[in-house]
C-alpha cells in the first residue's frame, strides 16, 4: 500500500463556518460546484487545488444537516465513511433545501470536492488504496427511486466519483434525477449537527442517531420491535433474541450518541412478560453553546410550525381523526380512554387537538409540558377560538 503524505487533519474540519461555491449554467440548467472548507479552487482545467486550513485558534461553528427520510430509509446499508461523505453532501447544499417543492430550483448538476481529511479523523491510518475503495464502494451504490409522479427508477446516487491523487481531493457528482429528493424536504426530515455526527464510528450509532434526530423535537420516539430491527438492517436470526439487538446494537449505538452527539437518549422496552413488543426513547437535547445552531434550530421550528398548521388546515375529517388516532396512541398515555374518545369524535376537540399537536411537534412547547398543553388545549381553552400560549421551548434538558 502507498502512504499518502497529506497533512493531518481531523473531520473536524468539515464543520468550520464557510463553504466554497460556484455556480454556472450550462444549457439553461443551472450547475453548482460545493469545496469544502478544506479544498479551495484554484484551477479547474488543470484540477490544480490548494489545501486550505483555518488559524488554529479559529472558532469551530456547529454547521446543521438536514437529511429527509427518504433518503435515510434508501440509503441504510452505507458505511461509517461513505456514509460520512453523504452526511457533508447534505450539510453543503442546506441553503438551497427547502420544505415547499416549488422553492426547490431546477438544477441539472450538483459536484462536491472534499479533502480525505474531511472523513477521517487524526488517530485513524489509511492509505490511498483505502480511500480509493471507499471511493469504488460508493460510486456503485445505487437505490430504487419513485417519483410523485409514479416513475420509478433504479439510480446510482454518486454516477461519478473520483479521487484525485496526490491532492487528497474526493469528488462527487451527484445523480441528476435524484437532486430534488436531496433538496425537497417536506415535513419530514431529520436536522443534526454535523460535528457532532462525524464523530460517530459505528454504523448503528449513525443510523439510531439520525432516527432520534428526527424525533428530538418530541423528545420521545415510540417504534414497533421489528420496525426497528429492519430499518437497523438487523433481520439476521441472531437478531430474534432481544439481548443480542441490546448487546451489539442498542447499548454501543447510544453510548457513543450520548458522548459525541447533542442528545442524551434513553430507553425502556415494552410488552408482554418478557417478550419486547416495542421500544420507548426517550430524547432530551444538551445545552446549545453554538449561536448559530441555536439560530437554525429556531428558525426551523418556526418553518415547521408554518407548515404543519397549513398541512392540518387542509386536512378532512377523516384525515385528521387518522393523524389524531397516531398521536394519542404513540405520546398520550395519560390521557384516558374516555378522553381519547371525545377527541377523535368531537369535531371541536379534533380541531384542537390537531392544532395544539403542530405547536408541540415542532418543538414550540416545553418537552415536559406536553401532556398538561394539550390537555388545557382541548378541553379547557382560554378562549372561544384559542389555544394557551406555548411556553418556548428552550434547548436543554427539561
Amino acid at each position: 500500500m502507498e502512504s499518502s503524505s497529506l497533512p493531518a487533519r481531523s473531520s473536524r474540519n468539515a464543520a468550520r463556518k464557510g463553504r466554497h461555491q460556484q455556480v454556472t449554467q450550462e444549457n439553461n440548467q443551472l450547475a453548482i460546484d460545493f469545496y469544502s472548507e478544506t479544498v479551495k479552487k484554484s484551477n479547474t482545467k488543470s484540477q490544480s487545488f490548494e489545501l486550505h486550513s483555518a488559524q488554529t485558534n479559529e472558532m469551530i461553528v456547529k454547521s446543521i444537516v438536514r437529511e429527509p427520510m427518504r433518503l435515510l430509509h434508501a440509503l441504510m446499508h452505507l458505511t461509517v465513511l461513505e456514509r460520512r461523505l453523504y452526511w457533508l453532501v447534505l450539510n453543503q447544499i442546506r441553503n438551497i433545501q427547502y420544505r415547499n417543492p416549488d422553492q426547490v430550483k431546477p438544477y441539472g448538476a450538483l459536484t462536491f470536492y472534499f479533502h480525505s481529511s474531511d472523513i477521517i479523523a487524526n488517530d485513524v491510518k489509511w492509505s490511498v488504496t483505502y480511500i480509493k475503495d471507499i471511493i469504488k464502494l460508493l460510486g456503485k451504490r445505487a437505490v430504487d427511486w419513485e417519483t410523485e409522479e409514479g416513475v420509478y427508477t433504479h439510480l446510482t446516487v454518486f454516477p461519478t466519483a473520483q479521487y484525485i491523487r496526490g491532492k487528497g481531493v474526493i469528488m462527487l457528482q451527484l445523480h441528476p434525477l435524484l437532486i430534488p429528493g436531496f433538496l425537497e424536504l417536506g415535513n419530514n426530515f431529520a436536522q443534526f449537527e454535523l460535528y457532532a455526527a462525524l464523530k460517530l464510528t459505528s454504523e448503528y450509532a449513525q443510523l439510531l442517531y439520525s432516527y432520534l434526530s428526527r424525533h428530538a423535537w418530541r423528545g420521545k420516539w415510540v417504534i414497533d420491535l421489528n420496525a426497528f430491527k429492519e430499518i437497523m438492517g438487523a433481520t439476521s436470526k441472531s437478531y430474534e433474541e432481544f439481548s443480542n439487538i441490546r448487546i451489539r446494537i442498542l447499548e454501543p449505538a447510544m453510548e457513543q450518541i450520548s458522548k459525541f452527539t447533542d442528545l442524551d437518549v434513553s430507553y425502556v422496552t415494552m410488552g408482554v412478560g418478557r417478550k419486547v413488543s416495542s421500544l420507548e426513547f426517550t430524547i432530551a437535547f444538551k445545552e446549545v453553546n453554538s449561536l448559530e445552531a441555536s439560530r437554525e434550530i429556531e428558525e426551523t421550528s418556526k418553518h415547521k410550525l408554518k407548515e404543519a398548521l397549513e398541512t392540518v388546515a387542509n386536512y378532512t375529517l377523516e384525515e385528521k381523526q387518522i393523524f389524531a388516532h397516531a398521536s394519542l396512541r404513540d405520546y398520550y398515555s395519560q390521557f384516558t380512554a374516555d378522553e381519547k374518545h371525545q377527541i377523535l369524535n368531537t369535531p371541536e376537540f379534533l380541531n384542537r387537538f390537531c392544532i395544539a399537536e403542530c405547536y408541540i411537534s415542532s418543538g414550540q412547547v416545553g418537552r415536559d409540558k406536553h401532556d398538561a398543553y394539550m390537555r388545557k388545549s382541548v378541553f379547557f381553552p382560554t378562549g372561544a377560538n384559542q389555544l394557551p400560549a406555548p411556553n418556548s421551548a428552550k434547548k436543554g434538558k427539561n
